[in-house]
């Protein structure tokens, strides 16, 4: 009845801005797969909490540097604990948080509490443990890595390594920009980033394609190294290619931190 007393160009509005709102709905929905259960309990003595984030910080006597660890869109801490403590075993303090939504964290996921959640986790390095920024490098996976860009954009870090990076989330589905929003726009900040970087992909990536990694590295303006895995995983551990992976990481965050100052 209502439809009916509108014009016809109102019409058209409303169907436009139904059809928009649908889309964008749809579009976040297809962004935020947090793990259901979480795949880790409250009681691991290794979690902290940093206001509604739960986040797990391991520490070495004599640590090379810190990473933090920014995970991907549908894991959590729990689910990348094997991957965070090879990463902590390579000699490095490293600190893994969940996102709100995620695991134990409280709240609920949006992109924007995405980027507050890594800017919660960053100052708690910085400012709560006084560590240096030139002091931490920056780990990111997936949307993970989107994050940490826009860290390495705003901050004067260490380093950056960034796995399986993409240009956004809506062009991983579209390819193009066909749409007036998207999400997780990693073309925003990749020319900031001053870090020396590493990206690493593999050949097969449904959800973040090698063209687009490729494309990213391309705008990237910092040094910078691309390394592109035959095997199924460009995760540190992974028994496919774990030694090459594994050497590879390794030798990188070990270049990031050799050219940091010593801590007084």
């Amino acid at each position: 009845m209502i439809l009916r007393m509108l014009s016809f160009p109102k019409r058209q509005l409303c169907s436009a801005l139904l059809t928009g709102l649908l889309l964008y709905c749809a579009t976040a929905r297809m962004v935020f797969h947090p793990p259901q259960p979480p795949w880790y309990k409250k009681t691991d003595p290794h979690i902290i909490q940093i206001g509604p984030l739960q986040a797990l910080w391991l520490t070495q006597t004599s640590a090379k540097a810190t990473i933090l660890y920014n995970h991907g869109h549908a894991t959590d801490i729990g689910y990348d604990d094997y991957y965070i403590r090879e990463l902590h075993d390579m000699g490095y303090n490293i600190l893994a948080y969940d996102y709100q939504g995620y695991g134990h964290s409280s709240g609920f996921a949006t992109e924007q509490h995405f980027y507050a959640d890594s800017e919660d986790a960053f100052a708690y390095l910085t400012t709560t443990l006084g560590i240096p920024e030139k002091q931490i490098i920056l780990y990111g996976n997936g949307i993970g890595s989107t994050v940490a860009i826009r860290l390495a954009a705003k901050h004067d870090v260490a380093g950056l390594i960034a796995i399986a990076p993409f240009l956004s989330s809506n062009r991983t589905i579209t390819q193009w920009r066909v749409l007036p929003w998207d999400f997780f726009d990693a073309t925003r900040w990749i020319t900031q980033v001053k870090a020396p970087t590493l990206f690493l992909q593999k050949t097969h990536n449904s959800y973040g394609p090698l063209w687009q990694t490729r494309a990213l590295f391309a705008a990237l303006r910092s040094p910078k190294v691309l390394y592109i895995s035959p095997y199924a995983d460009t995760m540190v551990g992974n028994q496919k290619n774990k030694s090459t992976v594994n050497n590879l990481v390794q030798q990188t965050l070990d270049r990031f931190a050799s050219t940091l100052a010593p801590r007084r």
